[in-house]
């Protein structure tokens, strides 16, 4: 099992009036994840038996809090302003060493819904996203779940909002063993 933080550098605002970080649908945010493999991991267990390992790389995207399984998915800015979905970014694991990987101008693809205020306090039918960051370990083409984190809940708004505070999250991680 990999070591893995995720540390949410940019982008995220802690709203008290809401108990929820809120997020900006046209500011961008940017996380930084840290990994560290004991070992170099050749293989991974799967249903099938043991798989060789191809390649690491890590993916996000959000999730409705009231839907789980309905992916939102993350954009990011190019250069020239335009927005692309995100790619994942693959990631080099040297044995027995920490991996920063940090990846920015990232937007979620839609907002939240009911996230208007009404008569100046939260809405109570206000629904919330989590942002999902995970490394993955593919094996022929086939991807597999090493290890990942879910934000807490997260509100997406197209207005500005509060002074940014740092979102580091540890709701669920995924187990799954590696051999050597």
């Amino acid at each position: 099992m990999p070591t893995y933080r995720v540390d949410a550098d940019k982008g995220f605002n802690f709203s008290l009036a809401d108990d929820a970080f809120v997020c900006q649908k046209k500011n961008h945010f940017q996380v930084t994840v840290y990994v560290g493999m004991l070992g170099d991991p050749k293989y991974i267990k799967t249903n099938e038996g043991l798989q060789p390992i191809d390649c690491f790389y890590l993916k996000l995207h959000g999730v409705k809090v009231e839907a789980m399984n309905q992916s939102i998915s993350v954009e990011q800015s190019q250069s020239d302003r335009s927005k692309r979905p995100f790619k994942p970014v693959l990631v080099t694991l040297p044995p027995e060493q920490v991996t920063k990987v940090t990846v920015g101008r990232l937007h979620f693809s839609e907002t939240t819904a009911n996230n208007m205020r009404k008569k100046g306090k939260p809405n109570p039918d206000q629904r919330y996203f989590m942002l999902v960051v995970a490394l993955h370990a593919q094996s022929h083409s086939q991807s597999y779940t090493v290890a990942a984190h879910v934000s807490e809940r997260i509100i997406v708004r197209v207005t500005s909002g509060h002074v940014c505070f740092l979102l580091t999250a540890i709701i669920s991680r995924v187990n799954v063993k590696l051999f050597y």
